[in-house]
């Protein structure tokens, strides 16, 4: 289960699972917006302090998902027609 879908189902505040894991509670909410991944331990914690709902999976999907959307971006740079401009 993804982080922010375990917030709203569960009805438990970002800042009580970023205290109990030891986390900022900005950091934590980038991992909530999905803006920033955590590493493995900070994963662990996570997924301990939410009782085992939101997995190490979730977040390795979460990155892919990540990567997909800047493969989709940087695409769309690249096949962006450049005009001249007038003088």
């Amino acid at each position: 289960m993804k982080l922010k879908e375990y917030l709203h189902t569960s009805g438990i505040k970002q800042n009580f699972i970023a205290n109990k894991a030891g986390i900022s509670p900005v950091t934590f909410s980038l991992y909530v917006l999905g803006k920033k991944i955590p590493n493995i331990e900070t994963a662990w914690k996570i997924h301990i302090a939410t009782n085992g709902e939101v997995t190490f999976e979730d977040w390795l999907l979460e990155e892919v998902h990540i990567n997909a959307d800047t493969d989709t971006a940087k695409d769309k740079q690249k096949n962006q027609v450049t005009r001249p401009s007038k003088k």
